[in-house]
């Protein structure tokens, strides 16, 4: 037999342990390496002067097709591939480097899709946000690229190719959202 007299107290608790429960959902016990990759791969994210990587096949189309330049000697180890308006167009900003890193590098700017194929580490900094260790690939709509561009990460200050990037996310009212790529 259910004592009428507490039920209202039970019922009230039942609530409170409910809330709870809910509020643990809502402030990102929900966020993962699945959480990070959806919101990375299913959103434009704007890049603002990052690196990515090229294959020296990639190069050799990107040349074939009026992107950039026939590369040209820069120093006595290092060549570069000068940027063509058409090359702009695609949201490349300078030139490509070759010798400076193990592949060619470029430079980009803009809003991009990203297609992400591992993970490193997830820190939470103190600030209440998410830092992911990701390796992505860069799309960009031209045949040259069709595979996706390496997004280079930073190590001790300076563009890697050995390094995965970092991408801050954030907690808002909508839910985990994508904030940056941290150097």
């Amino acid at each position: 037999m259910i004592d009428r007299r507490n039920a209202g107290g039970a019922l009230c608790a039942a609530l409170t342990v409910a809330g709870a429960l809910w509020m643990t959902g809502c402030n990102g016990s929900d966020f993962n390496d699945g959480k990070a990759q959806t919101i990375l791969e299913n959103n434009s994210i704007h890049l603002d002067g990052e690196e990515v990587q090229l294959t020296q096949d990639q190069l050799n189309c990107a040349v074939e097709n009026d992107l950039f330049e026939t590369p040209s000697q820069a120093s006595s180890n290092r060549y570069v591939a000068r940027i063509t308006q058409k090359g702009r167009d695609l949201k490349f900003t300078d030139d490509v480097s070759i010798g400076e890193f193990p592949q060619p590098a470029a430079q980009i700017r803009g809003d991009f899709n990203l297609q992400v194929t591992n993970f490193g580490s997830t820190r939470d900094p103190a600030d209440g946000t998410k830092l992911v260790e990701v390796r992505a690939l860069v799309k960009i709509s031209h045949p040259c690229f069709g595979a996706g561009l390496p997004l280079m990460g930073v190590k001790k200050g300076a563009f890697s190719q050995d390094t995965l990037a970092r991408a801050e996310f954030g907690f808002t009212q909508n839910g985990w959202q994508f904030d940056k790529i941290v150097h």
